[in-house]
């Protein structure tokens, strides 16, 4: 599995880390399922899943501009992505805010908590800029390593 994992790019491997610390806050939450307080696992649920959802789009996007030259419609594409994922993040965003302040609206719905929707949004704002500033840095050293 390992060498699976070593041979994805370096996309795919931030996606799966991204998957994986989801699936592994979920399961540290789900305790909270035995205590009523299932908002909050299912609102990191919600937040993570969007957020990997906007990072896979991202890759899409970035692919559909890679390949503008013979593509029609690639850029149309590339642009409509980008605004589904501020609808989608709004939109999970609306739904966790009338769950947690007015679920009168919905009938009592309450299955998703705004702060942990907004938290598993920060997967995609926190980790992957970090991970890339990471990546920057260990080829700069490697760049400035002079050859022996």
């Amino acid at each position: 599995m390992l060498e699976k994992f070593s041979r994805l790019s370096s996309e795919k491997k931030t996606l799966v880390i991204i998957l994986a610390l989801s699936l592994g806050v979920f399961l540290c939450l789900s305790p909270l399922f035995f205590l009523s307080l299932y908002q909050y696992p299912l609102g990191w649920l919600l937040g993570s899943i969007i957020a990997c959802v906007c990072y896979y789009s991202i890759l899409k996007g970035n692919q559909y501009l890679l390949s503008l030259d013979g593509k029609k419609g690639a850029a149309a594409a590339a642009i409509g992505l980008y605004f589904l994922r501020f609808a989608l993040m709004a939109v999970g965003l609306i739904l966790a805010a009338v769950c947690t302040f007015k679920k009168e609206w919905f009938g009592g719905f309450d299955a998703f908590n705004l702060w942990t929707v907004f938290a598993g949004y920060l997967l995609l704002f926190v980790f992957v800029p970090a991970k890339a500033a990471i990546e920057a840095h260990i080829a700069l050293k490697k760049e400035d390593k002079p050859d022996a």
